[in-house]
């Protein structure tokens, strides 16, 4: 986690949300929250509030360090 940064900004007493920056620059990357739906904190990012889940985020990860292999060929 040296490239992000985790700030707490809100704690409902049931769950708690933190918003995700940048480290190097203080850009907001998006905010960890609870969703409901899938009974699970997931990342959502701004402008189109799309929210990620583990489970997906490890999907991209996957995906980005296959092109990486392929690109180290």
């Amino acid at each position: 986690m040296t490239y992000l940064q985790f700030d707490e900004i809100k704690d409902t007493g049931k769950t708690k949300v933190w918003k995700v920056t940048n480290s190097n620059d203080g850009s907001v990357i998006g905010a960890v929250a609870w969703h409901g739906p899938w009974r699970k904190y997931v990342l959502r990012t701004p402008p189109y509030d799309c929210v990620w889940s583990p489970d997906c985020l490890q999907d991209v990860a996957a995906f980005i360090e296959a092109r990486m292999e392929e690109r180290r060929r």
